[in-house]
């Protein structure tokens, strides 16, 4: 009985992910999220931040190390989490997962669809839960299939240059990147280590929601 709200829920097959990593850098944070997970049926591995000179640092750097063993490794596709994830009604999340063609790329979970260049590429409906994008911010809940990890870390800058998802955002045109509709993973509100601030995030996941119309 998975998700918010009332009525009846369709249990999510999670083992259409090969591998489930939860990124995170505080125990207390972790414990968190994985509750979250395990409130949906998700028992996800964790990965401990790489310790680098500061937080924008570690975060680009521990993507790259994610995307690196998930390139060597056996498995096909990746659910990549944050320890501040937060689920929402995941009822329509099976339908969406099967509407994937098989080509796709890159699938969030949920997504920042109003900043940095994602406000001037509206999302286009591709299904009845899915919409293709072009711009996204966010690394809180996404998938990655196995075929697109080469390209992006091919064209990752240095982990002074830019923060990792904003620097994936420039490659989605040229992905076959999609968001689930509704989204069905927001992120918690809490201290952000990154930018230093207490971050309630809900404001942004409500106006991207509205784009997906």
């Amino acid at each position: 009985d998975y998700g918010y709200g009332g009525g009846p829920r369709r249990r999510v097959d999670w083992s259409f992910f090969d591998r489930i990593i939860m990124l995170t850098a505080n125990p207390a944070e972790y414990a968190l999220g994985r509750a979250e997970c395990e409130r949906v049926g998700l028992t996800p591995t964790p990965y401990h931040a790489v310790k680098e000179v500061g937080p924008q640092q570690s975060f680009s750097h521990s993507e790259r190390n994610i995307l690196l063993e998930f390139l060597f490794s056996d498995d096909n596709r990746l659910l990549h989490l944050e320890d501040d994830v937060v689920f929402r009604d995941l009822t329509h999340l099976p339908a969406a997962v099967s509407q994937l063609p098989v080509d796709w790329d890159i699938l969030y979970f949920g997504a920042n669809l109003v900043c940095g260049g994602a406000g001037s590429m509206a999302p286009r409906r591709y299904s009845s839960h899915l919409f293709r994008i072009n711009a996204a911010w966010t690394t809180h809940a996404i998938a990655y299939n196995k075929k697109c990890v080469e390209f992006i870390l091919g064209k990752q800058p240095s982990f002074n240059e830019r923060m990792y998802d904003s620097a994936l955002s420039d490659l989605l045109p040229r992905l076959q990147t999609f968001v689930v509709a509704p989204m069905v993973a927001w992120q918690r509100a809490r201290h952000s280590s990154i930018w230093e601030r207490y971050d309630d995030h809900a404001p942004v996941f409500e106006a991207s929601e509205a784009r997906l119309k």
